[in-house]
């Protein structure tokens, strides 16, 4: 059964497509720095793939609706960046250690969730899912401001054109922070 909002007054968002793209990194991720650190052969080309897929659809930590993704996103990519292996064991250390975790998490979710990660199939796709999503979270979120008069026309024109560009992948854009600085300055 999917969880995606399909009422009107629900957020946009999937679950089940975050789920899969974190569980599927935290499966193949270890693999993959050990190739790039000569550890291991390059023999299994699905590893590079998912990556590839992930990459290429513009995933941020941002674009998680749930905060347990999001948390376990933005610690697989430190550990990526820092080099090192990417493991339920790694990640939860990572996300244990870090000031920023909304609420904890169970040592257990992080192995229940590598565990539970069933295909990596067209992970690109769920990736883009996620990306998608979050971008009409924003959407309704900048509709909100604008239709309640929070902004003037000239910043609301400038809202759009950054959810524009952040929707089309602008990546001096999507690196901004999310809200957009909107309103008396």
């Amino acid at each position: 059964m999917a969880t995606t909002a399909t009422r009107t007054n629900e957020v946009p968002r999937d679950v089940e497509a975050e789920r899969l793209v974190c569980g599927a990194l935290m499966d193949h991720t270890a693999y993959e720095v050990a190739v790039a650190l000569g550890a291991a052969p390059a023999q299994d080309l699905d590893h590079l793939r998912v990556l590839r897929e992930v990459a290429d659809a513009g995933l941020r930590a941002g674009d998680f609706f749930d905060a347990r993704y999001r948390t376990v996103f933005a610690a697989i990519n430190w550990l990526l960046e820092a080099g090192r292996p990417v493991t339920a064991e790694t990640v939860y250390r990572v996300c244990a250690a870090s000031k920023n975790v909304e609420h904890h998490i169970p040592a257990a979710w992080f192995a229940s969730l590598a565990e539970s990660t069933f295909t990596t199939y067209e992970i690109g796709w769920w990736a883009a899912r996620i990306v998608e999503q979050a971008n009409r979270r924003r959407l309704m979120a900048a509709g909100q401001v604008i239709a309640t008069g929070q902004v003037d026309s000239g910043q609301a024109s400038a809202l759009v054109d950054t959810l524009q560009a952040q929707a089309k992948g602008d990546a001096a854009v999507t690196r901004g922070p999310w809200p957009p600085v909107v309103g008396p300055q």
